[in-house]
């Protein structure tokens, strides 16, 4: 899959995220192929897994931003549900949204990773 396919697939609109790099494609296509490997991906994985709910939000939330200024609009939606739903103290929607970021966020880590170099 080209660069190009992927970006397609994960970032609803690109040229908005292209302005956030200075109109710079070749920064934002670094950074698009070096998200996989992000630590705010790794930290979120394993806090996910936990009923660490004081970490799991800072997790999502720093994994919220990355996907927000990424693009990665179906993730940011998700994270931000997680975050929203722990400060609000509503458990059991966090627990439902949970499940869910982590499927998006696996489907955009597959995409990126498809992407022949």
């Amino acid at each position: 899959m080209t660069i190009d396919e992927a970006i397609k697939q994960v970032i609803p609109n690109p040229d908005s995220v292209l302005k956030r790099f200075s109109n710079e494609r070749d920064l934002m296509e670094m950074f698009f192929l070096k998200f996989p490997n992000d630590k705010s991906v790794t930290a979120f994985r394993e806090s996910a897994g936990t009923q660490n709910w004081s970490q799991i939000e800072i997790d999502a939330h720093t994994l919220k931003g990355v996907a927000g200024n990424m693009g990665f609009d179906g993730l940011f939606g998700l994270t931000s549900t997680v975050v929203t739903s722990i400060r609000e103290k509503n458990i059991d929607a966090a627990i439902e949204t949970l499940p869910k970021a982590l499927s998006e966020l696996d489907r955009v880590v597959s995409v990126i990773n498809q992407v022949e170099q």
